[in-house]
């Protein structure tokens, strides 16, 4: 449950009423993240901190001070050195799995980096060009394959893209020049 705290201010001598929501972020982008991280294998428990009600305080997750709205889910592996990809028991830090459709749900979301994961080859989803607020999209490393979906034409407001080394990655990026 959100914090909601009234705010009474003057402006050219009318009284307004707004109200401010401090931390919690919405049930419905809760839970959207909390179907994504479903379709997710984290084998290093990097997402294990995506639990209870305040996703904005989750690893990975940046919400709007004002609205508590998700605007950044960076989620790249931090650890990107060939030498620190697997722990002293063998186990990966990537993530991998299915990407889903529930970020269509982030309606805020602007910056997206899935970076040095391992998606095993999958092509990258369709449905990542709906999401029409994103500023930057960063996916290198995160071996991806398969065909540059279309679709990714459709981010007009896109700042920043790195598809590189995703081996692969096949098509040409021309479309999304247009």
């Amino acid at each position: 449950m959100a914090l909601i705290s009234p705010l009474l201010y003057a402006y050219r001598g009318v009284v307004y009423l707004q109200s401010i929501t401090f931390g919690y972020c919405p049930k419905n982008e809760r839970d959207a993240l909390v179907k994504f991280k479903q379709g997710l294998t984290d084998p290093s428990g990097r997402l294990s901190s995506c639990v209870g009600e305040d996703c904005c305080s989750w690893r990975g997750v940046t919400c709007n001070n004002r609205t508590g709205r998700i605007f950044r889910l960076n989620l790249h592996n931090p650890y990107a050195n060939p030498d620190d990809m697997f722990d002293t028991s063998g186990t990966t830090h990537e993530l991998g799995g299915k990407i889903d459709p529930s970020l269509l749900h982030l309606r805020d979301l602007t910056y997206l980096d899935l970076s040095i994961n391992n998606f095993e080859g999958a092509q990258i989803p369709t449905f990542i060009g709906a999401l029409n607020k994103l500023t930057y999209l960063n996916l290198p490393g995160a071996s991806f394959g398969g065909t540059i979906p279309p679709t990714l034409g459709n981010l007009s407001s896109l700042q920043f893209l790195d598809l590189s080394d995703n081996v692969g990655v096949e098509s040409s990026i021309c479309y999304l020049l247009y």
